[in-house]
């Protein structure tokens, strides 16, 4: 999975430059998710009632129409998390989250000046509302009419990238994700530098003899957590593999 982001403040044509990107990748044959940041405590639906079984306490809710299926956690999901559980993908467009998006993206916006408040080093093109404007290029930044889907899934298959695990853990010798997203944006690194992207998909789990397989973001769990407990340990120094042998009492 490779991930962009657009990013801009609101009413610079965020939405109209995902849809764009979404819809030129779709027709390239890939296959596509979206994560949007909606500001507030819940995502407004027009199904109010659905809200009624989250406040009854139902931990998860799986709303069934006959064109649509919503899921929905009554928890804030880290970008991290949302991001892990759609590694199936292609391609993922992240509208918003500029503050915590560890990659590269495209800045939406309605003028220069809010280009340059937004410009950055993982910034790889802007559109939005100023692009149906002008094409002249800002700092060396390519500008992109926001209804040209062709040229913006082309930017997203030269430039979107495999994301870091957005831990900043510092383990791949980068002071941030954001840090090892610009190295490798530069070619100077690859993003699987990332020790939990390196890592996914290595962990084996038997129960009683048995192989259980496990799906990309239940073994990411698994690694994370026993890798954080044995990291706490004194004495442990570097390792490569950690063996966990758990005997319990009867349980169904």
């Amino acid at each position: 999975m490779r991930a962009i982001a657009v990013v801009g403040y609101s009413g610079s044509g965020k939405t109209l430059v995902v849809e764009s990107l979404v819809r030129g990748l779709v027709e390239r044959g890939y296959s596509v998710a979206t994560i949007k940041h909606v500001r507030g405590e819940r995502v407004d639906l027009a199904t109010k009632d659905t809200w009624r079984h989250i406040e009854a306490g139902s931990s998860f809710v799986v709303a069934l129409a006959e064109g649509e299926t919503v899921e929905i956690t009554p928890r804030r999901t880290s970008l991290g998390e949302a991001l892990s559980k759609l590694r199936s993908f292609d391609f993922v467009v992240v509208e918003g989250f500029k503050e915590e998006f560890p990659g590269p993206r495209v800045i939406a916006a309605k003028s220069v000046s809010e280009v340059l408040e937004l410009v950055d080093e993982l910034s790889v093109a802007i559109s939005g509302l100023i692009g149906r404007e002008s094409r002249e290029a800002i700092r060396g930044i390519p500008v992109i009419d926001p209804g040209d889907s062709e040229a913006l899934a082309r930017l997203a298959v030269e430039k979107a990238l495999t994301p870091p695990a957005c831990l900043d853990c510092g383990k791949c010798g980068y002071e941030s994700c954001k840090e090892l997203a610009i190295a490798a944006l530069r070619g100077e690194t690859s993003p699987e530098r990332c020790i939990y992207l390196a890592g996914s998909g290595k962990v084996e789990l038997e129960v009683d003899g048995r192989p259980v397989p496990l799906n990309e973001f239940v073994s990411a769990v698994f690694e994370r957590v026993v890798a954080a407990l044995v990291e706490c340990l004194r004495g442990v120094g570097e390792y490569r593999e950690v063996k966990v042998r758990l005997v319990v009492g009867k349980r169904t």
